[in-house]
């Protein structure tokens, strides 16, 4: 049918090189998460990831994963190919403070243009960073807890401090 052959001359001449269009991602790449996910190449507190093709800017909301070679001792940067590193900081946005990510375990960062940082979104086996609970259902950080019971002693007879932590 010259239909038939007409589309396949179409289709053949339209066809796109990935070696002539590096911009465009290839099935291996799309297949191997190679455009989101890599290999940490950085060292303690620095991580650095090579994603392919490689990333030239950063956007707005941009969320990549990483696998660490090493835990994070305290605050830490993440850069990506060979852009400049920025501060990697946890959800409530302060710079981490160490044990948010685990040597060998997976992260996930997102670009937040406003604060020029990336957000710690998940770490596998890592502490996760919290806000100040400011509802009944929220997590609560440790320094909040702490203030939390040191006003109750003050306020408490040792008895009520312990109903106030669950113990009888």
């Amino acid at each position: 049918n010259s239909d038939v052959a007409g589309m396949a001359a179409l289709i053949g001449q339209h066809r796109l090189d990935p070696n002539a269009h590096p911009q465009y991602a290839t099935q291996t790449a799309i297949q191997t998460a190679s455009l989101v996910y890599a290999k940490d190449v950085g060292a303690v507190n620095a991580y650095r990831a090579n994603y392919t093709p490689a990333i030239s800017a950063l956007v707005d909301g941009m969320t990549l994963g990483c696998q660490a070679t090493s835990s994070n001792a305290a605050a830490a940067t993440f850069a990506v190919n060979d852009l400049p590193a920025k501060p990697l900081l946890g959800a409530s946005q302060v710079p981490l403070q160490g044990g948010e990510i685990k040597s060998g375990g997976k992260f996930i960062a997102m670009w937040h243009a406003d604060a020029a940082s990336w957000i710690l979104l998940w770490a596998s086996g890592g502490a996760v960073q919290v806000g100040n609970a400011t509802q009944s259902a929220h997590a609560v950080p440790l320094a909040q807890a702490q203030a939390i019971a040191a006003a109750a002693v003050k306020k408490s007879a040792p008895r009520k401090l312990m109903m106030f932590i669950g113990s009888a």
